[in-house]
């Protein structure tokens, strides 16, 4: 991975127009750690500068060479650090706190492999005000949300690859060992539109769920 220089992540905030304070909640890091780094008075260790080049590429910069930095229309990140999907739910956060469009649509879900940690950050969605459909295998009734937010997918043609919606991003995830992060205003709204005939082609849900967690 490249190692972010205190100018690059200075060029990148301002192409997201984003403020330390901004950076340093995505990030988990302090402020006044942005700030000294940006000034040269200090670097962050190796883990935290990694983090931090994470946090500004999923978000849609690229780093090229020379220190160049820029916001292209359309940003392919792959995404396979250990915790990517935690990371991914906290840009789903920030990404939607501001968006026309606060709902994240998953498509080949299964509620039944989230993690405490991953059903917290949904937690901290809903709170947030995000709205969240999912479709998921038919017959598969463990369904951590209320059963209206769920659509099944006929089973023979099930494949647990999910699709993941919000914003401008898509991301693809391959089975939760590594994923496709794509960035691009017009793939966002082509596969929000495919995510709507496919949810009002779904089967509705029969009965209650099984889940004894919920959102």
């Amino acid at each position: 991975m490249k190692v972010l220089t205190a100018s690059q992540c200075r060029a990148a905030r301002g192409l997201l127009n984003w403020s330390q304070p901004d950076l340093a909640k995505r990030s988990g890091m302090h402020k006044q750690t942005i700030s000294n780094f940006e000034a040269e008075r200090s670097t962050p260790s190796k883990s935290s500068l990694e983090k931090m080049t994470r946090i500004l590429e999923n978000a849609g910069i690229e780093f090229g060479f020379d220190n160049a930095v820029s916001l292209p229309q359309i940003k392919t990140v792959k995404l396979q650090d250990t915790g990517w999907f935690l990371e991914l739910l906290d840009d789903v956060m920030f990404t939607l706190k501001h968006h026309e469009s606060k709902e994240l649509l998953i498509y080949g879900g299964d509620n039944r492999v989230y993690s405490s940690d991953i059903i917290e950050k949904f937690r901290i969605l809903r709170k947030a005000g995000i709205n969240m459909r999912e479709m998921v295998r038919e017959g598969n009734n463990y369904l951590l949300g209320p059963e209206t937010e769920y659509r099944w997918i006929p089973g023979k043609l099930f494949t647990n690859y999910n699709t993941i919606i919000y914003g401008d991003k898509v991301c693809f995830d391959f089975r939760g060992h590594a994923a496709l992060l794509i960035i691009n205003k017009g793939l966002g709204e082509t596969e929000r539109y495919k995510f709507e005939m496919l949810w009002n082609a779904g089967l509705k849900v029969a009965g209650q769920s099984s889940s004894d967690i919920r959102y």
